[in-house]
């Protein structure tokens, strides 16, 4: 699914898309399904962040190989590696705190799914945008409170900068963990409207 930003929003270059398209909307997808070609706006910096770490934390592209490849297809150069590198060591981490044998493992509830943003700054040519997501993580059939499944809320700063006429993953770190729904400052995070892109 695409994630396209509810409203526009003020930003340093707010050049004008389409007649009649969604704000950030993307124009086309890559050779792993990712929306790319966003409009170069904030609104279009906002919806590349909220598909890129969509990307990332689908499980299914979370495989070593596959992750690199992945990230080499929407990040700048530079970034491509250590972002690659450091969800490599995350997965690593969680699958052995678990018990699971690896990200994708059958028995292991992996499941991150982006709600929202804010847009914590923005210029003509890079936006830091934090996404905030709702995950599940545990063994499915596992009783004991550290490593059964469990419900967690937390956040990506996402920073994108316009490269070679589109907006590149060029950061990519943990932001603050919450709020829950539920909690007020919940409602500080925008809403994503969901169109076109791949239907799996």
């Amino acid at each position: 699914m695409t994630v396209v930003p509810s409203a526009t929003s003020d930003g340093a270059d707010n050049t004008a898309g389409p007649v009649g398209a969604l704000p950030g909307a993307p124009s086309r997808v890559n050779e792993f399904g990712i929306p790319v070609g966003y409009p170069h706006t904030e609104p279009g910096a906002i919806s590349a962040c909220g598909n890129y770490v969509s990307a990332y934390s689908d499980v299914r592209n979370r495989e070593p190989t596959r992750i690199k490849a992945v990230l080499g297809s929407i990040a700048t150069d530079s970034a491509s590696k250590s972002i690659s590198d450091q969800i490599i060591k995350a997965d690593d981490t969680n699958t052995k705190t678990a018990g699971a044998n690896s990200i994708s493992d059958p028995r292991l509830n992996f499941n991150l799914r982006v709600v929202g943003f804010s847009a914590k700054s923005s210029t003509a040519n890079s936006a830091t945008i934090s996404i905030w997501s709702v995950g599940g993580i545990g063994m499915y059939a596992s009783n004991d409170a550290t490593t059964a499944p469990r419900e967690v809320w937390g956040s990506d700063d996402c920073t994108v900068t316009w490269t070679t006429g589109d907006w590149k993953l060029s950061a990519a770190t943990d932001g603050p963990d919450g709020p829950s729904i539920t909690q007020r400052p919940g409602e500080d995070f925008r809403r994503f409207f969901y169109i076109g892109g791949p239907s799996a």
